[in-house]
C-alpha cells in the first residue's frame, strides 16, 4: 500500500518505480493538509508523503522506499 499525493514530486518517482518494476499495489491518495492524514501517522508515525506498506514493513521517505524496491524487486 502506498499512500501518496498526486502533486508530490517524490511520490509520483515512487509510483513511476513502481509501474516500471510493473508492480500492482493499492495506491491511498491524502489529503494536502498534514494535520488530517490519521492514516499516514497510524502507518508511519508521521504525516509525510510518500509512505510505502510492503510485506508487514513501512518505509517513509522517497529514498528509502527506492532502494527498497530496488533491492527487492530489482533494478529498472
Amino acid at each position: 500500500m502506498l499512500f501518496s499525493l498526486k502533486a508530490c514530486p517524490g511520490c509520483l518517482a515512487v509510483r513511476d518505480r513502481l509501474a516500471d518494476l510493473g508492480l500492482t499495489y493499492v495506491c491511498v491518495n491524502v489529503s494536502k493538509d498534514r494535520n488530517n492524514r490519521p492514516q499516514v501517522l497510524e502507518a508511519s508515525g508521521q504525516p509525510l508523503v510518500p509512505v510505502l506498506m510492503d510485506d508487514g514493513e513501512v518505509f517513509a521517505s522517497e529514498k528509502d522506499i527506492l532502494n527498497h524496491l530496488d533491492q527487492a524487486y530489482g533494478k529498472v
